[in-house]
């Protein structure tokens, strides 16, 4: 119950960066049902944590009813990408995770499971290894990379990215669309907020991909 009202205060003020920075994703989203999506997990190597059950209680896509109201098409939520509902992220799972097959299986891994998109092969996801040193750890995927953990949990991931938006070395440009002015000062910037993880300690090298959860 803690670990859901920790959550829980991390996405309201997380929502409540995203409307002061004019961004339409915290007016669109839909919730979803805790126990359908404990029970709605097809995959064995899946060990959902209980903090990203109520994620997807509380973050679960997008109503479309509310985005055809404001005129928009899956908005930027976190990180430049579209939080995906509990069955889009199920689907994606399905089709995507392992994709490196025999030869790259940490590019994504089997367990991680995905939260937000870009649309273009980027994902944000959550480790849900329950044997892993990182269990529930947030990790960035960027296409040709692989996994690079972000943050030790979905909370602090939120927490993380609304200092990011409040000191602006993230913006909207738009009520959709996010982005990064200065990619350097954000990286830099990025080992404060976030914390010293593999993500932010790549600078210089950011084709590298750093495996921490073995």
């Amino acid at each position: 119950m803690e670990d859901r009202i920790i959550l829980k205060k991390s996405i309201e003020k997380y929502l409540e960066v995203l409307k002061q920075s004019g961004a339409s994703a915290a007016d669109t989203l839909d919730q979803g049902d805790p126990n359908s999506i404990r029970e709605g997990i097809p995959f064995s190597e899946v060990d959902l944590t209980d903090e990203l059950v109520n994620y997807f209680s509380m973050v679960n896509g997008y109503s479309y009813e509310k985005c055809d109201d404001l005129g928009v098409d899956d908005p930027d939520f976190a990180w430049g990408m579209y939080a995906l509902s509990w069955d889009q992220a199920r689907d994606q799972y399905s089709e995507i995770s392992g994709i490196g097959g025999d030869e790259n299986p940490d590019y994504w891994p089997k367990g991680f499971f995905p939260i937000l998109y870009d649309g273009s092969g980027d994902f944000v996801l959550v480790n849900c290894l329950s044997d892993s040193i990182t269990y529930g750890s947030v990790y960035d995927l960027s296409e040709g990379v692989g996994c690079n953990r972000i943050s030790d949990s979905i909370s602090a991931f939120l927490d993380a990215s609304s200092v990011e938006l409040e000191e602006g070395f993230r913006i909207f440009e738009d009520e959709e669309t996010s982005v990064v002015p200065d990619v350097r000062a954000q990286l830099e910037k990025g080992r404060e907020i976030f914390g010293e993880t593999p993500y932010f300690l790549r600078m210089g090298k950011m084709d590298t991909q750093i495996i921490d959860w073995k």
